[in-house]
């Protein structure tokens, strides 16, 4: 009889992990930030350690140029920029989950972070991350302030 041992490693499919983390239906349950942080999908370092960096770039630039494709703009992003901006969201929000991602978009595209104003570019989205990583920063020390609370009354 033979043994597994803990030495087996999983292999991970690159196109399986993209086609998943591109999917809006496999996201439609995201609606709220708690929803987006507690959700099991992989942060974008995580998808880089499995499958490599170009993999969460390309996650990146799609919803980008998803993104660019749905706001009625008259000038949109160039491929250029699409891909440096991907570049600069990894750099900054790697430790994302695909879930805040989807999140993200989803407000974006409902005018959450406000109007677009005819354009698009990378600032616009960075600040849009920053304003939501903050947001995901703030619900976090609340939840563990709720959570000590009970702890130490309970």
């Amino acid at each position: 009889m033979l043994k597994k041992t803990n030495s087996e490693v999983v292999k991970y499919n690159a196109k399986d992990i993209f086609k998943q983390s591109v999917q809006y239906v496999n996201y439609k349950h995201v609606k709220t930030l708690k929803t987006a942080y507690s959700d099991k999908s992989d942060s974008l370092a995580v998808i880089n350690k499995k499958v490599g960096k170009e993999t969460s770039l390309l996650i990146l630039e799609t919803w980008i140029v998803n993104l660019n494709d749905f706001l009625n703009i008259s000038r949109k992003m160039t491929p250029e920029q699409i891909k440096e901006t991907a570049d600069m969201i990894y750099d900054e929000f790697y430790y994302l989950k695909i879930s805040d991602i989807s999140l993200i978009f989803k407000r974006i595209k409902t005018g959450f972070y406000g109007e677009f104003y005819e354009s698009i570019d990378g600032m616009k989205l960075l600040k849009m991350f920053a304003d939501y990583s903050q947001e995901r920063v703030n619900m976090i020390i609340e939840q563990g302030i709720r959570e000590h609370n009970k702890i130490k009354n309970g």
